[in-house]
């Protein structure tokens, strides 16, 4: 997402990132209440303290991330921001839950997500858990996320809530970490029956209450091939075959963790079939395809779906995917316009389209930089050193900081053998980052140099870093056998 604080910005963005800048919010506030089209804002790590009312201005916005600033209340006015799907408020000083929330009405208000972790919440706080136990009855749609000590009190008392119980090991699992993570085995391993009780509910699911569902389903999935239960977790998603992604998630289990390539196959045609308009299925099966070296049908899926109206989040991944096949064809002009499609389309869309819009800066200049270094690499397979080098030198003028960018160059400047100029560029990747396969790659360099005793010092620096590294050591004993040491 490119984000600026300049003000023509604010007032016409549909997502604006501020996080992690000394902002004066009361002044971003009064121009950004005149931005219709603002749906995204994230203000993390702000030092924010009060949240004016001017904030319920912004009607039209659908998520907001206040996170890690020292906010111990919110405005009522926020109970006008009816389209706000998400809130993230995680560590801030909250002691009690927001008056706006507490007043919510369901029916009127699209909120699904409250993340209150690492606040100042105090056990035995009544109020609180008397509002989560009303959200648990008449809002299951919202997903909250809390302190563990916050869910072990509310457990108490909603023991056979369904929606509670998987809201709850949906949050533990989600957090990642071992302790929450054998939390969540005991609750799953507690609730036998579970699954075959939330199955039995779906007839008279609302959409909302599905969608919750699914993040159950796939926690447990998660936590389930995290312990390696496999088979388990086949049996377990083969109760949602009926859903394309659970499919995908299985097709991946037979593939990747029991080696079962018919079996995968099935479930990812299964999934395609099921929802043909969907990309991101035909791309799992083209990556799964590629996995087993299956490359030309790969090839195929991925020009299949390019040559119809593909959903602008998964163009890259399949051009960037068909660049990698191409290359192993030695097709390599054909691999670089494939890189350049991403470029191109990265700049381009990248301002105006609202799924590459939420990515921030630096996910987006990703994209682009890793495609114009695959670019160069293709330009180098095919021995173009000079066309290589001047690109490479391109991205070096803006990012000088990268040590791979560096490396890169000395690599190309040695097989146009400038060896003296390829020495000063990996002094530079060496000086950005102590990698001893470039300091292997510096002492070869040096040694056409006939620098022997440079080498020698680059080499015992390669030494010290890994003692057991075959070619440096190999290296080593040859000068040895040739009295260079």
């Amino acid at each position: 997402m490119k984000t600026s604080t300049g003000e023509a910005d604010l007032q016409n963005a549909p997502s604006v990132d501020l996080s992690y800048r000394k902002i004066d919010f009361e002044k971003i506030l009064t121009i950004l209440k005149l931005n219709k089209a603002l749906k995204y804002l994230i203000l993390s790590n702000c030092n924010i303290n009060i949240v004016s009312e001017d904030i319920g201005k912004l009607v039209n916005l659908e998520y907001l991330d206040l996170s890690h600033n020292n906010i111990n209340e919110l405005p009522y006015s926020m109970s006008k921001l009816k389209r706000l799907v998400r809130i993230n408020l995680r560590a801030n000083e909250f002691q009690e839950v927001p008056r706006f929330l507490q007043d919510i009405n369901v029916d009127t208000h699209k909120l699904k997500r409250i993340d209150f972790r690492e606040n100042s919440f105090k056990i035995g706080n009544k109020k609180l858990l008397q509002w989560i136990t009303i959200q648990s009855d008449e809002n299951p749609k919202l997903i909250l996320h809390f302190d563990e000590k916050i869910w072990l009190e509310a457990d108490k008392g909603l023991e056979n809530d369904p929606f509670w119980i998987m809201a709850h090991i949906t949050d533990l699992i989600n957090r990642n970490t071992e302790i929450d993570t054998r939390h969540a085995m005991v609750h799953i391993n507690r609730r036998k029956n579970f699954d075959n009780e939330l199955l039995n509910l779906c007839n008279n699911m609302s959409d909302l209450e599905h969608e919750i569902m699914m993040e159950y389903w796939y926690a447990k999935g998660n936590i389930l091939e995290v312990n390696g239960m496999y088979n388990e977790v086949i049996e377990f998603y083969d109760k949602m075959s009926h859903n394309p992604y659970i499919l995908i998630k299985k097709a991946k289990v037979h593939l990747f963790n029991l080696d079962q390539v018919e079996e995968a196959l099935y479930s990812f045609d299964k999934a395609i079939s099921l929802d043909t308009s969907m990309d991101y299925f035909v791309y799992e099966k083209a990556h799964a395809l590629f996995h087993l070296d299956c490359l030309e049908e790969a090839l195929q899926l991925c020009e299949s779906v390019e040559n119809e109206n593909m959903t602008h989040d998964n163009k890259v991944e399949f051009l960037d995917l068909k660049h990698i096949i191409l290359v192993k064809f030695e097709r390599y002009e054909e691999a670089i316009d494939s890189l350049n499609q991403i470029v191109d389309f990265v700049e381009t869309f990248g301002k105006t389209d609202p799924i590459l819009m939420l990515k921030t800066d630096s996910v987006l200049n990703k994209y682009c930089e890793e495609a114009k270094i695959n670019r160069i690499m293709v330009l180098s397979y095919q021995n173009r050193f000079y066309e290589a080098l001047e690109q490479t030198n391109q991205m070096l003028n803006k990012i000088e900081d990268n040590h791979a960018l560096w490396t890169m160059k000395a690599t190309f400047l040695t097989e146009l053998e400038r060896y003296y100029e390829a020495e000063k560029a990996y002094e530079q990747s060496l000086d950005l980052y102590k990698d001893v396969d470039i300091m292997y790659l510096y002492a070869v360099n040096l040694l056409k140099e006939e620098k022997m005793e440079k080498a020698i010092k680059i080499l015992n620096m390669a030494v010290k870093i890994e003692p057991n590294n075959l070619k440096v050591t190999e290296l080593l004993n040859e000068m040895k056998s040739e009295n260079y040491l």
